[in-house]
C-alpha cells in the first residue's frame, strides 16, 4: 500500500509541475500574440502613412 501511495504523491507533484509549466508557457504565448498584433499594427500603421505621402507626392506633381 506504501509503494501505490509513493506512486499516487509522484504522479501528483508530476501533475503539479506539469499544470505550473503549463501556465508559463500560456503567459508567453500571450506576450508573443500581443507582440505580433502590435507589430503587425505598426507596420499597418507604416504602410498607410507611405501610401498617403506617395498620395500627397502624386497630387503635388
Amino acid at each position: 500500500m506504501a509503494n501505490k501511495q509513493s506512486k499516487v504523491d509522484s504522479l501528483e507533484e508530476r501533475i503539479s509541475k506539469l499544470v505550473a509549466e503549463n501556465d508559463i508557457l500560456r503567459r508567453e504565448n500571450t506576450e508573443i500574440k500581443s507582440e505580433k498584433l502590435i507589430s503587425d499594427l505598426m507596420v499597418s500603421a507604416e504602410k498607410q502613412r507611405l501610401a498617403l505621402i506617395s498620395q500627397n507626392s502624386d497630387e503635388l506633381a
